[in-house]
C-alpha cells in the first residue's frame, strides 16, 4: 500500500488538482469538504467543526492505519472594506482557513509518525498585503506563523511542515469568495475600482493545474523548505524585499492593484481638513451665538428682577404711605378736639382782658396829643 494522503478542500479547485495528482503517483487520496460525492474515500462537513474533524480522522486512522501527508487546502475568500465587513463574516474566513487548519492539524498529529508531511496553503498575500483584501492577508499570515512554529516543534519528531504560497490562481476561489460592498463616502469608488482592476486580470493569471504542478514538485522534494513562493512575479517582490523598504514596496502593491494611491490620498486628505476646518468654523459660530442668547437671556433675566424689585418696593411704600395718612388722621382729629377745647377754654379771659386793653391804648393816644399840642404852643412862642 502507498502513502494515505488527507486533503481538506480536495474536491475543488488546487485540492483537487493536488489529488489527482497524488493518485498518479499511486497514493491513496482521502477528502474533506463540504460537497458531497459519493466517493467511499469522501468525508463530508466543515474544517471548521472540531469534533466532525476528530471523527474524520479517527476513522481514516481506523482504517488506514496512519495519515502520511496532510494538505490543508479548504479555505474561502474575502475582500471588502474592513471598517464595513460585518463580524460574522470575518468569524467564517478566520473558522475555515485559520482554525480550519489548525484543528485538522491537531486531529491527525496522533496518527502521523517520523517521515510524515503537513502541507499548509497560505497565500502570497501573506507576505504582501493587498488593499481591500486584509482579513484574508492576515489569517493567511497567521497560517504561515504556525507552519513555521509548528515545523521547529515537530522537527525532533520527524514531522516536516511546510507552507505553500501561491499567486493569483485562475480557480472559482475568485469567483466564490465573500464579496462585501458596503462602503461610504469617505472611500468613494476605491473599492469598486480596486475590485475591478483585480477582476480585470483574471486572464493573467496561473492555471490552476499549473500551481497544482509546482506545488506537487515542490513538496515532493527530498526536504522540505519553511515555505514556498508560487508564481514568478512574487519570488521577484519576495527578492526585492531585501533592498527596498517596505513603505516603498506598499506603495507598488497599492498602485498595482488600484488601491488607494498617493496621489488620491493626498486630494482626500486636503478634502477633509477642508470639511474639518469648515465644520470648526461651524461649531465656533454656534458657540458664539448660543454665549449671545445666554448673555441676553441672563440680561432679561436681570431687567425682570430690577423691575419686580421696583414694583415691591413701590408697593411697600405706598403702603406705609397710608399707614402714615391713617395715622395722621387719627392725630388731626385729636389735635383739633385739644384747640378747640383750649380755645373755649381761653375765651373768657379774652374777654376779660379787653377793656383793660382798651383803656390802655385811649391813655396812650391821649399822651401823645397832648404832647403834640405843647410842641406846636412852644414853636408859636419862638416864632414871636
Amino acid at each position: 500500500m502507498g502513502r494515505v494522503v488527507v486533503i481538506t478542500g480536495g474536491t475543488s479547485g488546487l485540492g483537487l488538482a493536488l489529488k489527482e495528482l497524488y493518485e498518479k503517483n499511486g497514493d491513496t487520496v482521502l477528502t474533506f469538504s463540504l460537497d458531497e460525492t459519493g466517493d467511499a474515500n469522501h468525508y463530508c462537513g466543515s474544517v471548521s467543526h472540531e469534533i466532525k474533524v476528530r471523527q474524520v480522522f479517527n476513522d481514516v486512522y481506523e482504517r488506514y492505519g496512519k495519515i502520511d501527508i496532510l494538505v490543508n487546502c479548504a479555505g474561502v475568500g474575502m475582500s471588502g472594506i474592513t471598517e464595513h465587513i460585518p463580524t460574522e463574516d470575518i468569524y467564517k474566513v478566520t473558522e475555515v482557513n485559520f482554525y480550519g487548519t489548525l484543528y485538522c492539524t491537531r486531529a491527525a498529529l496522533p496518527h502521523m509518525g517520523a517521515g510524515s508531511r503537513i502541507i499548509n496553503m497560505s497565500s502570497a498575500m501573506a507576505l504582501y498585503p493587498v488593499p481591500f483584501r486584509s482579513i484574508y492577508g492576515a489569517v493567511k499570515a497567521a497560517v504561515l506563523n504556525l507552519s513555521m512554529s509548528l515545523r521547529m516543534e515537530l522537527a525532533p519528531l520527524g514531522i516536516e511542515v511546510t507552507a505553500v504560497c501561491p499567486g493569483d490562481t485562475k480557480t472559482n476561489f475568485t469567483k466564490n469568495r465573500i464579496k462585501d460592498s458596503n462602503t461610504s463616502d469617505r472611500y468613494g469608488d476605491l473599492l469598486r475600482t480596486a475590485t475591478e482592476k483585480s477582476d480585470a486580470n483574471e486572464d493573467k493569471r496561473m492555471s490552476c493545474q499549473e500551481v497544482a504542478d509546482k506545488i506537487f514538485k515542490a513538496i515532493e522534494g527530498k526536504k522540505l523548505k519553511p515555505f514556498y513562493i508560487i508564481g514568478g512575479k512574487y519570488k521577484f517582490l519576495h527578492f526585492l524585499t531585501r533592498f527596498t523598504s517596505k513603505n516603498m514596496l506598499l506603495k507598488g502593491i497599492s498602485k498595482s492593484r488600484g488601491g488607494v494611491l498617493e496621489e488620491n490620498a493626498k486630494a482626500r486628505m486636503k478634502q477633509e481638513q477642508k470639511q474639518a476646518k469648515a465644520e470648526e468654523k461651524r461649531l465656533k459660530e454656534l458657540e458664539k451665538e448660543q454665549e449671545k442668547q445666554l448673555k441676553q437671556a441672563e440680561q432679561n433675566n436681570t431687567d425682570v428682577d430690577i423691575n419686580t424689585q421696583a414694583d415691591e418696593t413701590e408697593v411697600v411704600e405706598t403702603a406705609n404711605e397710608n399707614v402714615v395718612e391713617s395715622q395722621d388722621g387719627s392725630v388731626g382729629s385729636e389735635n383739633t378736639e385739644v384747640q378747640d377745647e383750649a380755645v373755649v377754654e381761653s375765651k373768657p379771659e379774652q374777654e376779660e382782658e379787653k377793656p383793660s386793653s382798651s383803656s390802655s391804648l385811649g391813655g396812650l393816644l391821649n399822651k401823645m396829643t397832648n404832647l403834640k399840642k405843647a410842641s406846636e404852643q412852644s414853636d408859636n412862642k419862638t416864632n414871636e
